[in-house]
């Protein structure tokens, strides 16, 4: 005996009203948790508006056509929609939505033609069936673009290929074998659908909590690894990212320089102006510095009135002039401190603590110097003073 006749339409359709509901409710708590997470909310949307839908679908024949047809349709054609639109908005994905509200508007009202003026069950099976596997493969496209080589979004996408196609083939055999006029009648097909329906809502439910839930653990991540007042990387994520660039330096062959920059007089500015106005000394020298930097320099702050600058695959000579160009941008600003900078260049081979010692060794020299200057120190040799002309990287 077919397994699929043991199963009750009605059953399987309160299994997925219970499914809907959890996901959706576990997606709405994550989105107010964090809400600057795009797209939390619509897929929560998409989930809860599943359930009254569903509901109403299974009330077939007990309540009036108009509910359990064309508003319950209602809800699965625009929950889809929200499901592709979230997804869109989780990812950032570019493009142009109208030609989609477009579509949805003409297969609903070819549904409610089909469900008032021409009452015919096939005609309203093979349009919902071909719309679900429509946004489904839509869905997948999306996720397939938007990948970024991550296995879970790679892993959905291939879900949705499999379920719309599913869909897909359900529209072909209601077009070739008909459906029953009752929905709730037990058939291979129809039956089929609310199984591979309960399947989908657990896989797009999964993959949906694990989108959100990932975004908001890299989001918890860069806030620990972010200096609250400067914005900047904070000392042990800065000193990270000096291990990652010296480890890929070591691999390549090529330097990586660092600065430590000392904020002049940050002391006198706190007990003089005040905290307000040491914090806004400390802000515009991060905002200037990080102005100049290439998108994979690394700045941090190391200490109470120190930053630490990386700069990978780049000459001394040019590390001096960055230096100088921030600066002189510094020396522009209103009320803007002064800087003594401290600069080393790895050699090959060399640890994060000993290039690090040179970079501090330099800076303390240009602090005796008088600071408001820069100086640097090679491998085994005295802090150099540096006057350079600047010019463009």
């Amino acid at each position: 005996m077919n397994i699929l006749h043991w199963l009750d339409n009605r059953t399987l359709i309160a299994i997925q009203v219970l499914s809907v509901a959890t996901f959706g409710f576990a997606l709405l708590a994550l989105h107010r948790y964090d809400r600057s997470i795009r797209g939390a909310g619509t897929l929560a949307a998409a989930f809860l508006l599943g359930a009254p839908g569903l509901i109403l679908l299974a009330l077939r024949g007990v309540i009036p056509d108009f509910y359990s047809i064309i508003v319950s349709n209602a809800c699965t054609y625009v929950g889809y929609l929200l499901t592709y639109r979230g997804i869109r908005q989780y990812l950032r994905a570019p493009g142009y939505l109208p030609p989609v509200y477009t579509v949805t508007a003409i297969f609903f009202g070819a549904h409610v033609y089909y469900s008032t003026l021409d009452k015919r069950i096939v005609p309203r099976i093979i349009l919902s069936a071909s719309y679900i596997a429509l946004c489904r493969l839509l869905t997948s496209a999306t996720l397939f673009r938007n990948a970024e080589g991550l296995p879970h979004r790679i892993l959905f996408a291939c879900s949705l290929v499999v379920l719309g196609l599913i869909s897909a083939s359900r529209a072909l055999l209601t077009a070739l074998h008909g459906a029953p006029q009752n929905f709730m009648q037990r058939n291979a097909v129809q039956t089929s659908t609310l199984v591979s329906g309960i399947v989908y809502i657990f896989i797009e439910g999964t993959f949906s909590f694990m989108l959100v839930s990932f975004a908001i653990t890299s989001r918890l991540s860069r806030r620990a690894q972010q200096d609250t007042l400067t914005g900047v990387y904070t000392r042990r994520a800065i000193e990270e990212k000096l291990c990652e660039e010296l480890a890929r330096g070591a691999r390549t062959g090529t330097p990586t320089a660092v600065l430590l920059l000392d904020v002049d007089h940050l002391k006198t500015i706190n007990d003089t102006l005040g905290h307000n106005s040491g914090d806004e000394a400390l802000k515009k020298v991060a905002s200037t510095v990080s102005a100049v930097l290439r998108p994979f320099d690394h700045l941090g702050r190391y200490g109470g009135d120190e930053f630490l600058l990386i700069l990978p695959d780049i000459g001394i000579e040019n590390a001096f002039i960055v230096a100088d160009r921030f600066r002189k941008a510094l020396s522009q600003l209103p009320t803007a401190p002064t800087l003594s900078i401290g600069i080393a260049q790895s050699d090959p081979g060399e640890s994060t603590p000993s290039l690090l010692a040179r970079a501090d060794t330099a800076l303390y020299q240009a602090k005796s110097a008088g600071r408001d200057c820069i100086r640097f120190l090679h491998s085994g040799g005295d802090a150099i003073p540096v006057r350079i002309t600047p010019v463009p990287r």
